[in-house]
C-alpha cells in the first residue's frame, strides 16, 4: 500500500533527478492505485498534502482483467495510454471537455504529451458514485477528474506547477 510519505519521497527524488529545486508545489498521480481510489495528490511548496482527487487513466492503459488498474503506459500518439513522467502546467483553455489545463511533458516518457493533446480536464465519467461501484471511466490519456472539481483542481495546480505522474 502506498503511503503519503512514499509519494512525497518519490516526488523529491524526481525533482532532484531533473535538476529542479524542491520549492515548487506539486501534484502527484499514483497509478499504482486503482482508479476508484483518490490517487491525485496535491502538495504545497512545503510538501504538505493539501488535497486529493479521483483521476482516470487512459483507455489503452487498463489491465485486460481489471480496467480500474493502469498497467500499460505509452508516449506513442494514438495509443490512448496514460504516460509517465514530469509535466509542467501550461495554461487554461476551454475545449471540448470545458475548462481544461494544458500540460507540457518534461521527460522522455511524455515528450509527445502536447502533440497527443494530453491535458487536465473535467469529466462526467469520473465521480464519487462511479468510484463507489468501481466504474470510473477512462480517458484517451488525459488526466480526467470529476467535472464538479475541475475548477478547484486547476486553481490548485495552475501557474507553472509541476505534475509528477508515477506508477
Amino acid at each position: 500500500m502506498t503511503t503519503y510519505a512514499d509519494v512525497k519521497e518519490r516526488v523529491q527524488d524526481t525533482l532532484k533527478a531533473i535538476c529542479l529545486t524542491d520549492d515548487v508545489a506539486l501534484t502527484v498521480v499514483d497509478y499504482s492505485l486503482p482508479s476508484y481510489e483518490e490517487r491525485m495528490f496535491v502538495f504545497n511548496v512545503d510538501k504538505d498534502l493539501v488535497d486529493h482527487h479521483l483521476v482516470a487513466h487512459g483507455s489503452g492503459s487498463g489491465s485486460p482483467t481489471d480496467i480500474s488498474k493502469a498497467v500499460f503506459f505509452s508516449n506513442v500518439p494514438n495509443s490512448l495510454c496514460s504516460c509517465l513522467g514530469v509535466f509542467k502546467t501550461d495554461g487554461r483553455y476551454v475545449g471540448k471537455h470545458g475548462q481544461s489545463l494544458r500540460i507540457r511533458g518534461m521527460s522522455p516518457t511524455n515528450s509527445n504529451a502536447e502533440m497527443r493533446d494530453i491535458v487536465v480536464h473535467g469529466s462526467y465519467y469520473v465521480n464519487d458514485h462511479l468510484a463507489s461501484i468501481h466504474r470510473i471511466g477512462r480517458s484517451w490519456g488525459c488526466l480526467a477528474v470529476d467535472m464538479t472539481v475541475i475548477g478547484d483542481v486547476m486553481d490548485e495546480v495552475e501557474g507553472g506547477l509541476i505534475v509528477s505522474i508515477y506508477k
